[in-house]
Parts: C-alpha cells; structure tokens; sequence
C-alpha cells in the first residue's frame, strides 16, 4: 500500500487530467439570474443517466401577493435537440414557500432537481426559466456532451456538490436512498457555507464486501495541495456504492480549487480518481477589485449589513452590481486600519469572527453567523469576559457577555425555550435592546 502523501499526488496527476475545462456552472442570460449544473451517473441499457440541478434567488421573483409567507412559482422548460435535429421538450412549473420579508429575501433560494437517460453523444440543451407572475424570463443554451461508461470496469460518477442534505427521504426530486440531498448548483463555497458537502458513486467494486480507502484533497490548478484529510475508511458491499461527505472550507481562500478524491482498495486492483472544479468565496473576495456576480453581490451585501451604517446599506441596495463591486472596494479599503501594508487587517478580524460563529453558535438551520450571538461577535469582537450560567436556581440558561472597551458594556443572552437558541435579551450598548428586567423572561414555571 502506497503512503498518503504518494496516493495525494498520484490522485492530483490522475485527477488534474480528467478534469474538462468546460466543466463550470452555467449561469443564465435574461431578466432573471439562475444557476444551472449537473452530473452524470451509471444509466440502463446503454444510456447514461444525468442530473440537472438548479437555483435562483427569491428576490428576483414577484409573489402573488405580499406577505410574511408566500408561495414563489417559476415555470421551467428544457428542451434537447441531437445532431440529427430530433428533439424533445418538456415543462413544468416549481414553487416554494418563502418569506417576503426584506431582510429574508436577498438569501432565500429555490432549487430544482430532474433527470434525463440519454445514449452517448454530443447534444444542444436549453433551459429556460420564467416567473409565473410578473413573466421575467432567464435563459441558457450550451452544448451537451454526455459520456459513454459502457465497456468501463472501474470507474465513479461526477461529484455533485451540495448545499445541504438531511438524513431522511422526502417526497420529491431530492431524495437519494434514505437521504435528502440538496444541491449547489453555483458550486460556491465560503465564510457563508464553509461546509463543502458532496456527493459521487463508485462502479465496478468487487462483488464481495470489502475495505475502501477514501483519500480526500483540494488542490489549486497549480497541482498546489491547500488542504487533505486523513484516509477515510468505507465498507463496501456490491458492485457499487454511494458517498456523502464533507470538507470545511472556512480558513481557505477566495478562489477557483480543485476537489480530488481517490478511492482503492488493500491491494490496489481497485482504484478510481475523480475531481471536479468548485469556487471559495470568502470575505477577502470583497476588498480586492473584482468583478461580482449576482450571488457573490448578495452575500456581500449580508456580510457588510452588520458593519455599515443603515444608510450605507440602504444605498448599497439601490446599486447595479458593478457598482456594488466599487462601493465594497471602497468601503474596505476606508476601513483597513493599516492601508501601507497589502493585508487588510480588520477584513482579516471579521473573517475570524465569522469563522469562529459558525463553529460555535449554529442552531438547526440557522447558521451560526445568523444567530443574536454571532452578529454581536462580528460587530464588536470576542469579549472580554463571558459569564455562562446555566444551571441557576428558577432560571433558564444564559450568558452575560462584558466588554471592556473604550466605554464598558454588556450583552445578556437566553434561552428561553430550553432548547440551546440563545437570543439577545438586553444589553448596555447604545443601540441595542435595553430590558432590566430581563431575568423575569428566563423564568421556569
């Protein structure tokens, strides 16, 4: 058995060639925006079987009506035409429930998911998207190459990567197995989602149960390594089997990287490499100047929420994306407390503290970022002091955080249903939520 760092660069080498240059997210043209990947998987009967994963933003769509929920519909089409001419077309409209208020909306997101069997071949696709209300319509055309795995032995699909799953199947396009897997069709990762989640299944295993070595990389197009875990071990029984895993991403650079993973066996007669490109958005991304995209556009806005003054956010909202892509160079480099040198020490700072509240304030789906402690963390830094009580007499969990800052102040924090959801319940900061009697609110009855 080779040594990990040898079956890392033999992964890199293998992978690094496989590996299209083609192979990027599409992102549409037209009045609405929508991302649009996919991934190939071992069909029937001489065909190849694809998925086709989609995601638009929910601020681009008109509700019916407004409200604090409301149902958002797009009608999609896709249409795939050979290079004999023949094609064949399809429709079907998506909805979902989201919120409608303005805070929610620049982050909500609708997915889609469908399928196709197709033979082996070169094909023209186009997806087109429209909302259902206001008729706002995006578009994308691309050439479709769908590849032939008839006649390979040993061999995995593409990796899909993923926004989120959960372990249970519900009704719908999302289920795989006993799971629910959600797709990332921007395959964007970062201070916002620094979970990059996928998910690929391995062909032509060995018929009887056997050991699988997992050895996972990301890497630069340099062939650079930037971050590899230890092997992973996995049970294999059949001829083929499904992987979901995941790799935080928080403490890597804005960039393009390169996902590599290789499976093998004890004896190496089974060895399969995959990889795919995938993007990291970090703080870092909005000082530089850079071009911005839609998605990138909305998470910066998010992120400078906490730390702008409304009316700079306000304003901020009311620019085009290239001048969004000006206003956070400026804002940055305005608050970058020692501009003589290359870094930007307090871009730096906020980046730590976002990375530190995902960690350790997270609560169900809420990111950690999200939560009444994270925004504090982020605005104001660690504290100085925390006091954790959360076994006192008649009252139910809190925290007092004390800063000591230019003027002293404090932040108390409850949970006041039991359930680890810690919410800011007073604090001595100008500003913010002022309650003295914040301790009737933590009351046991």
């Amino acid at each position: 058995m080779k040594n990990g760092f040898t079956l890392i660069f033999s992964m890199l080498s293998l992978s690094l060639a496989a590996v299209s240059p083609a192979d990027r997210p599409l992102v549409s043209s037209g009045q609405l925006t929508f991302y649009l990947d996919r991934a190939h998987y071992l069909g029937h009967a001489e065909h190849t079987f694809l998925e086709f994963y989609l995601m638009l933003y929910a601020d681009q769509l008109a509700p019916a009506e407004a409200s604090a929920g409301q149902i958002f519909a797009v009608n999609v089409t896709t249409e795939i035409s050979d290079l004999d001419g023949r094609l064949s077309a399809r429709s079907w409209k998506t909805e979902a429930e989201l919120s409608t208020l303005p805070e929610d909306m620049a982050r909500l997101a609708i997915y889609d998911q469908w399928a196709e069997q197709l033979r082996p071949g070169h094909y023209r696709m186009r997806v087109t998207i429209s909302d259902s209300v206001s008729q706002r319509e995006g578009d994308i055309q691309f050439d479709l190459t769908v590849p032939d795995f008839a006649g390979k032995e040993k061999f995995g699909s593409d990796i899909e990567f993923i926004s989120r799953f959960y372990d249970r199947a519900t009704a719908g396009p999302f289920a795989k197995g006993n799971r629910t897997i959600i797709p990332n069709p921007s395959r964007r990762y970062g201070v916002l989602n620094p979970q990059l989640y996928f998910y690929y299944e391995l062909y032509g295993l060995p018929a009887a149960a056997e050991e699988l070595t997992i050895t996972y990389a990301i890497c630069t197009d340099a062939e650079e390594i930037v971050k590899s875990l230890p092997p992973q071990k996995i049970e294999t029984a059949g001829e083929r089997s499904a992987v979901l895993h995941g790799i935080d991403v928080a403490r890597i650079p804005s960039g393009l990287y390169l996902l590599s993973i290789l499976a093998t066996n004890a004896d190496a007669s089974y060895q399969v490499a995959l990889s795919r490109p995938f993007e990291v958005l970090q703080l870092d991304y909005f000082g530089l100047d850079w071009q911005l995209s839609e998605e990138a556009a909305h998470k910066a806005g998010q992120q400078i929420k906490y730390l702008a003054t409304k009316e700079e956010y306000d304003f901020f909202q009311s620019l085009t994306i290239p001048a969004k892509a000006q206003f956070l160079t400026r804002f940055w480099r305005q608050r970058d407390p020692s501009p003589e040198t290359l870094e930007n020490e307090l871009l730096q700072a906020i980046q730590r503290r976002f990375i530190y509240a995902n960690d350790n304030f997270a609560w169900g789906k809420t990111a950690g970022w999200e939560t009444d402690r994270g925004r504090v963390l982020i605005q104001n830094g660690m504290p100085d002091n925390i006091g954790r009580n959360y076994a006192e007499s008649g009252l139910l969990p809190f925290e007092i955080w004390y800063y000591q800052q230019d003027r002293a102040f404090e932040f108390v924090f409850g949970d006041r249903r039991g359930d680890g959801h810690f919410i800011l319940l007073h604090s001595t900061k100008e500003g913010e939520v002022r309650n003295n009697q914040w301790r009737q609110l933590l009351q046991r009855y």
